[in-house]
C-alpha cells in the first residue's frame, strides 16, 4: 500500500461507488500508484458485485481519475486479446475533489513541503507556528 491512501481522506463529491473503488485501488498499489487487483478481487474487498466495479472503474477513467493499461497481442481476427492489466491511479487529477481545494489543485491546511524559493515565487508569506524558535 502507498502513501497515496491519505490523500483519499479528504476527496468529497465522488459517487459512493467510485470512491469505495478508488480506495481500494490506493490499498493495492504500489509506491508509484500502480495497482492490478483482479476486478473478482475489487468486488470481493469491496462488497460490489463484478459488474458494479467494472462500471466504477470505467466512471473513474471517464473523469481521467484512474488510466488503465492493458498487455497483451491482436489475434488472427484483429482483436485485441488483453493478458495483463495495471491501473494507475492519478492523484495529480483529484484536486476537484479534494475537500477545500484551491483552482490549481492544491489543499489550503494540507501539508506541503516548500522551499524559501518557492514560497517567493508563489508569493507565498511564510507564518511562524506559534513558537518563534519551533520550525520556520
Amino acid at each position: 500500500m502507498s502513501g497515496i491512501i491519505f490523500k483519499l481522506r479528504d476527496m468529497r463529491g465522488l459517487p459512493r461507488r467510485e470512491m469505495v473503488v478508488l480506495k481500494e485501488l490506493a490499498i493495492f498499489s504500489d509506491e508509484n500508484g500502480r495497482a492490478w487487483p483482479s476486478n473478482r478481487a475489487l468486488a470481493r474487498n469491496t462488497g460490489f458485485g463484478v459488474r458494479t466495479v467494472q462500471k466504477a472503474l470505467e466512471v473513474l477513467q471517464e473523469l481521467e481519475l484512474i488510466e488503465i493499461e492493458r498487455t497483451g497481442f491482436i489475434n488472427d481476427d484483429k482483436q485485441f486479446v488483453a493478458l495483463s492489466r495495471v491501473i494507475q491511479l492519478l492523484p495529480e487529477n483529484w484536486g476537484p475533489y479534494l475537500s477545500e481545494s484551491n483552482p490549481d489543485g492544491t489543499n489550503p491546511g494540507g501539508m506541503i513541503k516548500l522551499t524559501d524559493k518557492e514560497a517567493a515565487a508563489r508569493n507565498l508569506k511564510i507564518k511562524r507556528n506559534g513558537d518563534p524558535g519551533a520550525y520556520a
